[in-house]
């Protein structure tokens, strides 16, 4: 009852993450559509004054030829200068300010009473209060010269100016004042909107504005005294409100009306017309041509139904997905099955996708005609580079031609884009081979620019058949492209956060003898940090022969055996067999020390947070092979053949389930039993070897590791030139018979 539930639990897990996959790639395929845009590209390329490398091109209908957009940018900006601004009266802000100006000369003349009272009592205290809080700086007048003999005199005042403020505020608008806008009057007439229908056209100088309005009150106003002319110029520049106001509206569609009104073509092509020659030269009137030839196809284009694009989109995308999934399904299964890293490599593609769209749309804004120069500022060996250094260099090389397509696809006519991006992410994905050392990231950068620099020259000479039409200019989009190119290196921090996968770089951190955990080893396991160091030399060599990822397998070498840093006097390397202390103890009490190591290790490893990559090499490196010595010490002591507790002497495992792990667990188990040889020959190397591997496949520690014969072969082969290099020295060969 147990094992079926637990058997229907695993099958609910794994349809989960089947159901998840297929959301992944669903989600992958209609993203990428999304992102492509749905804008016509015509599948030729020139340059003004270069040769003409097409075929000999003909109208295939009717178009018009348009002028230049220089042509019509002047053209259009000589018709909008005509253009008159509208303005309209307003008849809220007259009588607004009129009421202020009055408001400001009641308050004036109120503080004015205050004052003079306050001299007359003599009281020079708040005389002097008044004078300086309601007065100075406020007026442009001497207010003890402005008294007049009596309190109706002040009062005559007060009624004189408050008329002629009217009167002269009466004037002004009647006249019209506005004020001038930088963004909106640059003319020196303006359309006044007497009514719905009519407009009456102005010059400047017939209205008023905040550079005539003094000299105009002053004049209006020159029947009355001075102080009283300077107090109501002063009041009424403070108040004033325009009363003719800019009208946005009626103005825009002048603009529009006139816009209209612009004619964009000059002539009309005639179908079967030729538009120009192979081996001619492009000149002005050729590019005119192919210009409102490509203007027409667009608009034809565009005339397709959107849903009909998208479809043909999309089953570009799916299909060059497909390729994906299919590569992911047969030859990396074990990405194939892992969510989180397919989810890694799917966003990698889609960020790449969008930088070439992106920089597509640099392209439209360009002057550059139809010329798909600007897609390499997209810094596409970011795929190679990252899937390199998560997983491995034939992903990094099948992702990185997924990208070239996608690429293609975008351009339409992409066979240059394809073969550069190509040639320049392989050199990409084999620089970055063998990381030891993380300037050879930097290095890599100039070799990108390298081969960007020759795989491009090289096809253009070949399509163009002349090095002079090439066009170098170009050359210097590398430069950008390698600059964002160097993104990749932060990336791949964040990408190992986010998606919880380590990278070789992160692997160069852990390669360090000097790690904590390693140091732990070697102070207190000498032997067995010494047996590891050479276990991991072996197994580099191996993996460097039957394909793998060497840098793991050595890393994963070097920390396979840190949990004898706990107990080391129980493993022999680190004692002698006098001292031992499994002299005291049950076989079944040492075999449980010596497997102990295992977990032990593990606890470490996570202790220490090494990635989960590293710890499945301290699992799996016994797989669940028995404590060999000590079962077979029991057995003999109890006298039987086979042994009811077998269990007791067999590691946990996990079995070895990639190519990495199971060379570990034969180096692991070869260099052990070599390094117990008293006086090895080469026949006994060569033996033991053997023995060991034939054992290991006999109770199936390799069953889920993908070695075949050929690499078991390879692996016989490596280890035994390895081991008789190391062992060379003690080799006893037979002394030759003396004659």
């Amino acid at each position: 009852m147990k094992r079926s539930l637990l058997s229907q639990i695993k099958r609910i897990r794994q349809n989960n993450r089947y159901l998840q996959r297929i959301g992944l790639f669903a989600a992958f395929i209609l993203i990428t559509t999304l992102i492509l845009p749905r804008s016509f590209r015509v599948d030729y390329q020139y340059e003004v004054g270069k040769v003409w490398q097409e075929a000999d091109l003909r109208a295939s209908f009717d178009f018009p030829l348009y002028k230049s957009p220089e042509e019509q940018k002047k053209q259009l900006d000589s018709a909008l200068s005509q253009v008159i601004p509208v303005y309209q009266k307003d008849t809220i802000n007259p009588k607004v300010t009129i009421s202020s100006v009055k408001s400001r000369l009641s308050t004036f003349f109120s503080q004015l009473r205050a004052y003079h009272k306050a001299v007359l009592e003599e009281d020079k205290s708040l005389a002097d209060q008044l004078l300086r809080e309601q007065f100075k700086g406020k007026y442009p007048i001497d207010i003890q010269s402005f008294k007049p003999d009596t309190s109706q005199g002040m009062s005559d005042w007060q009624l004189n100016l408050q008329r002629s403020s009217e009167d002269v505020l009466e004037a002004i608008y009647q006249k019209g004042y506005f004020s001038l806008r930088r963004d909106t009057f640059g003319h020196r007439f303006l359309a006044l909107q007497v009514s719905q229908s009519t407009r009456k056209v102005l010059s400047e100088e017939q209205v008023l504005n905040h550079d005539r309005l003094k000299p105009f009150i002053k004049d209006y106003l020159s029947n009355i005294p001075p102080v009283h002319q300077a107090l109501l110029t002063q009041l009424i520049e403070e108040e004033i409100q325009p009363n003719i106001q800019y009208a946005e509206a009626p103005t825009q569609a002048e603009i529009e009306r006139v816009k209209q009104m612009i004619i964009p073509n000059m002539g009309k092509i005639s179908k079967g017309s030729l538009i120009i020659k192979k081996g001619s030269t492009v000149g002005s009137r050729e590019d005119r041509m192919l210009r409102s030839l490509a203007i027409e196809k667009e608009k034809r284009f565009g005339k397709r139904s959107g849903i009909s694009i998208f479809f043909a989109q999309f089953l570009v995308v799916f299909l060059i997905a497909l390729k994906l999934i299919t590569y992911l399904l047969f030859n990396r299964p074990r990405i194939y099955s892992d969510n989180r890293k397919l989810s890694l490599i799917l966003s990698i593609l889609i960020l790449i996708v969008l930088a070439m769209v992106l920089s597509l749309k640099l392209e439209d804004l360009s002057s550059i005609p139809h010329s798909i120069s600007f897609i390499y500022l997209a810094p596409v060996c970011i795929v190679p580079i990252l899937v390199t250094n998560f997983f491995d260099a034939r992903t990094g090389i099948l992702l990185n031609l997924l990208a070239a397509l996608y690429g293609a696809a975008l351009v339409q006519r992409g066979l240059e884009f394809a073969f550069v991006q190509i040639i320049v992410g392989t050199v990409a994905v084999y620089s970055l081979r063998r990381v030891r050392d993380r300037r050879v990231f930097f290095y890599t950068m100039a070799y990108l620019l390298i081969a960007y620099i020759i795989s491009y020259t090289v096809f253009s000479f070949f399509s163009k058949g002349s090095f002079t039409d090439i066009p170098f200019r170009n050359l210097v989009l590398f430069l950008f492209n390698i600059a964002l190119t160097i993104l990749a290196y932060p990336l791949i921090y964040v990408f190992e956060r986010i998606f919880k996968i380590t990278s070789d770089l992160t692997y160069l951190e852990l390669l360090d003898t000097n790690h904590p955990l390693l140091q732990k080893l070697a102070r207190k396991a000498s032997g067995s940090f010494q047996h590891s160091l050479q276990v991991a030399n072996l197994a580099e060599s191996i993996i460097q022969e039957i394909g793998g990822n060497a840098l793991l397998v050595h890393i994963g070498a070097l920390y396979h055996d840190i949990g004898k840093s706990l107990h080391p006097q129980y493993f022999i390397e680190n004692t002698s067999v006098d001292n031992s202390p499994h002299n005291e103890m049950s076989c079944e009490d040492s075999a449980r020390m010596i497997i102990d190591h295992v977990p032990d290790g593990v606890k470490l490893a996570q202790e220490y947070k090494l990635p989960n990559e590293v710890i499945n090499f301290i699992k799996t490196h016994h797989g669940t092979t028995r404590v060999e010595y000590f079962y077979r010490v029991h057995l003999k002591e109890i006298g039987k053949a086979i042994c009811e507790d077998e269990d007791k002497y067999r590691y946990p495992g996990p079995l070895p389930f990639s190519k990495e792990t199971a060379v570990l667990m034969i180096a692991d188990s070869v260099e052990a039993a070599t390094r117990s040889l008293k006086e090895p020959t080469e026949e006994d190397i060569i033996n033991m070897m053997n023995k060991i591997i034939d054992y290991k496949i006999e109770n199936g520690q390799f069953s889920n590791a993908p070695l075949t014969f050929k690499d078991i072969t390879i692996i016989r082969d490596v280890l035994a030139k390895q081991l008789l290099s190391i062992y060379h020295g003690r080799i006893k060969y037979p002394e030759l018979e003396k004659g």
